[in-house]
């Protein structure tokens, strides 16, 4: 996702300006619309920011779990290493952890097929 274009926002606030010193006046106008378009400005405002810290947070988590994927994938493969060391190729606990839970899934699936078919 992108963060809001702040371009609406930065004329509405150039237009609250004038505005704002024309309530404050010793005339102020009857006109409710001033008002609502000052209380609407600072409420875009304020949602269009909780937005865009918002987004700048997730992407900073998305940049974290990127960078924590890499450690991952190389821990994995040390482990992986380590186990052929210590118990060789041939263990059981070699096998359990290359086999991913779709693979077990799938065998357990065919295994299930087998009983129904016999």
């Amino acid at each position: 996702m992108k963060r809001k274009d702040p371009r609406l926002l930065n004329e509405c606030k150039d237009k609250v300006i004038p505005l704002t010193q024309a309530l404050n006046s010793k005339n102020p106008p009857e006109n409710d619309a001033f008002d609502h378009f000052i209380k609407a400005t600072e409420f875009y405002s304020n949602i269009t920011d909780e937005y865009n810290r918002t987004i700048l947070m997730a992407e900073n988590l998305h940049r974290e779990i990127v960078e924590h994927e890499k450690l991952i994938k190389d821990i994995k493969e040390r482990a992986k290493a380590a186990i052929i060391l210590q118990y060789g190729k041939n263990s059981n606990l070699y096998r359990n952890f290359n086999q991913s839970s779709e693979y077990k899934k799938v065998v357990r699936r065919n295994q299930l097929k087998e009983k129904k078919m016999k």
